[in-house]
């Protein structure tokens, strides 16, 4: 918590945006935070929410005031199965996704995935993106497949669920705004192209989807357009936000205008 940049909490829906604010107000008058106990004591956090937290967090710092690692790392991930049957023949399935990140400001993201019955051996389904933090603002821009959370979700959510709605905070905890997928098949993803980024207490999340791009070279009226924008303010109890959502197909007898309060 240390290292990562207030873009980076917010899309892991581990916190609320209050939290985030408060986090980030202790971080840049005082520092790193260097415990759990120190944690505890911030505004909005508390011991029994610290005590939940701890297996998901690393307090660790390479300086006093750094915020974003400097360091680079690349992550790796593959399964595959193998089955044959006299009557059936052989059939498989495999998946890879990759992983590199560099100076806590760029990501690289992508995957291929066969599943059993697909037919030829070549990736049925192939996924990417790529990411980049602003330096001057607290926000990022992504490029290729992304999932997209506005307000609560009610007007436009893609991807899957963290928790359950058990409880209010597991429902301002679900991580809004633009972020990257990371999954084998990336089959929820929207493709294209958004951003995030915070004024104040608000924050501005813009893409522009292309529903159908992958299945373009088969289907090539398939294609849609979703242009969305929305604006939310969140305050220490709870947040409101407006989407507008422009949905439009190839096919330009099918439109419609999505406007949405949370």
């Amino acid at each position: 918590i240390n290292r990562a940049s207030v873009a980076q909490l917010r899309s892991s829906g581990l916190f609320t945006p209050y939290q985030l604010a408060v986090l980030d107000d202790y971080r840049s008058r005082h520092g790193n935070v260097t415990s759990m106990l120190e944690l505890s004591l911030l505004d909005a956090f508390g011991d029994e929410f610290t005590k939940r937290l701890k297996p998901f967090i690393c307090i660790d710092s390479e300086s006093g005031t750094s915020q974003v690692t400097s360091a680079s790392k690349q992550e790796s991930v593959s399964k595959t199965g193998y089955k044959w049957r006299e009557d059936e023949g052989s059939d498989g399935t495999y998946a890879v996704k990759y992983r590199a990140q560099s100076s806590g400001r760029y990501s690289l993201a992508a995957s291929v995935c066969r599943s059993v019955g697909s037919g030829p051996w070549y990736p049925e389904t192939v996924a990417g993106s790529f990411q980049c933090q602003f330096r001057r603002i607290d926000g990022h821009f992504i490029v290729g497949d992304f999932n997209a959370r506005f307000g609560q979700g009610l007007t436009l959510w893609n991807g899957a669920f963290m928790t359950s709605l058990t409880s209010p905070d597991a429902f301002m905890k679900k991580p809004s705004g633009i972020s990257q997928p990371w999954s084998f098949t990336g089959s929820t993803a929207l493709s294209g192209m958004g951003a995030d980024f915070a004024l104040g207490k608000f924050v501005v999340s813009t893409m522009v989807a292309f529903p159908g791009l992958k299945s373009v070279v088969s289907n090539p009226q398939g294609v849609g357009i979703v242009p969305a924008v929305n604006v939310a303010w969140h305050g220490r109890f709870g947040q409101v936000s407006m989407t507008n959502i422009y949905q439009m197909s190839s096919n330009t007898a099918e439109r419609q205008f999505l406007t949405g309060l949370d």
